[in-house]
């Protein structure tokens, strides 16, 4: 069987469509094309339909009778779109649908298969619509509950779970999820989610988490927008992965909540109500969040950048020997910072058993929080330490009545909390 990248990249290169049933041109594994034609979600055929049964009696597929088929038919399918534009509804095209129990929810349940809104020819969106009943009874606008998925281009909107994940290895993208209670929803490995848009969701915008051990390949959540949800806009738990090039802004509480392991790097977290980045741990606990916080712009939120724990500011140990959330890994103390009017000089000092392994950024900001602690706005540079935790770093000039802070991160990987800040004073 194909990759899901293959597939999908092969699926978004496809021109021909077809009303009802064709066959894909020739290639390592042909795969079928199932194209949805109407806005209906009636299903007008028994149960145990296959593609090959599609158009019903009616003469029309709608994504409800292309989703059960795809379902009873083995191997890679593709649901298409052709719908009339004498179906839409101001300039999208609505598929209205609460299903009457969970049994009647929309369900990929057949590895393999491609929900792709893109190739609808006029360019209107694809909306899967709930309603308020929806939100209240928690059904799943979509549902994969196999590996090896994609869905590409659909919106999806007041469900309970706007799509729901299981398996592995499915890919969510260019979609978007709006006045569900979670937007995104889902646990298994190898997940892709990117370039989506997950706003104004009555809580998280996105919820990833493992229903067991997952030590491979983890899920890459990368380039989306999750903004103004009604509590946290990502939830990470459990799990690997790399959370990358995200925007996450204005959600009510935290920005990012995070409780496993990888890389979070280069997104945008402002806005948020509670702390941008919240590593989370129990006290006392074998199991810690671990994780690389990088070159990531975080200001404006209601907490701290980087709180390794719900506790706040914490203050660094000698010897920096504790446990918890990333170690809670201490960070640097920042002595001096002087613009002379050509450069900014730095320096400072970090306590740790081996300071020389410990890696530096430096972001520059507008103004501190106001514990003093916990922005990082702009990356500037990096800086290492001595053997005796001493470092210096040379900035651009004219930073003067700015405030410089700093992370450190060990070889392992955890990051600390952002330093407390220093403002930039002119002279030698």
């Amino acid at each position: 069987m194909k990759s899901t990248r293959q597939r999908v990249f092969g699926v978004l290169g496809a021109t021909a469509l077809a009303v009802g049933i064709t066959v894909a041109p020739a290639t390592a594994q042909t795969e079928t094309i199932v194209t949805v034609d109407t806005t209906s979600m009636a299903v007008d055929f028994g149960g145990g339909q296959q593609v090959s049964d599609l158009p019903g009696p009616d003469g029309k597929t709608t994504l409800r009778e292309a989703t059960i088929a795809s379902t009873n038919t083995i191997g890679p399918e593709t649901i298409a779109f052709d719908i009339p534009t004498a179906e839409l509804t101001g300039d999208e095209f609505v598929l209205n649908y609460v299903p009457a129990t969970r049994a009647d929810e929309l369900t990929v349940g057949d590895d393999g298969t491609t929900i792709d809104a893109t190739t609808q020819p006029s360019g209107h969106p694809i909306v899967v619509e709930g309603s308020p009943l929806a939100v209240d009874e928690f059904f799943h606008g979509l549902f994969l509950t196999t590996s090896d998925n994609a869905v590409i281009g659909l919106s999806l909107r007041l469900y309970g779970i706007g799509v729901g994940i299981r398996g592995s290895g499915n890919t969510i993208t260019r979609s978007s999820f709006s006045a569900n209670l979670d937007g995104i929803s889902g646990s298994g490995d190898g997940h892709v989610i990117t370039d989506n848009a997950s706003i104004d969701n009555l809580r998280t915008g996105i919820d990833v988490f493992a229903s067991s051990d997952v030590t491979s390949d983890g899920v890459v959540i990368s380039d989306n927008t999750i903004a103004g949800n009604g509590k946290d806009g990502l939830h990470h738990d459990g799990m690997a992965g790399s959370i990358t090039g995200n925007s996450v802004t204005d959600n009510a509480e935290w920005g990012l909540m995070v409780f496993g392991r990888g890389t979070v790097a280069e997104n945008t977290i402002t806005g948020n109500g509670s702390d941008g980045v919240m590593v989370f741990g129990f006290p006392g606990a074998s199991s810690q969040g671990h994780y690389t916080i990088s070159r990531n712009v975080i200001f404006a939120n209601g907490g701290l950048g980087i709180d390794l724990g719900i506790n706040g500011v914490d203050k660094n140990d000698n010897g920096d020997r504790d446990s918890g959330p990333n170690d809670r890994l201490n960070y640097p103390d920042f002595k001096h910072a002087r613009d002379n009017g050509t450069t900014t000089e730095a320096d400072g000092r970090i306590v740790h058993p081996d300071p020389q392994s410990l890696t530096f950024e430096i972001f520059v900001n507008d103004a501190p929080d106001p514990s003093g602690y916990g922005e990082g706005q702009t990356f500037v540079t990096t800086a290492t330490a001595d053997a005796k935790g001493r470092f210096t770093a040379s900035l651009p000039g004219g930073l003067a009545g700015k405030y410089l802070t700093a992370t450190s991160t060990d070889p392992a990987g955890n990051t600390s909390e952002v330093s407390q800040a220093i403002e930039v004073r002119t002279g030698k």
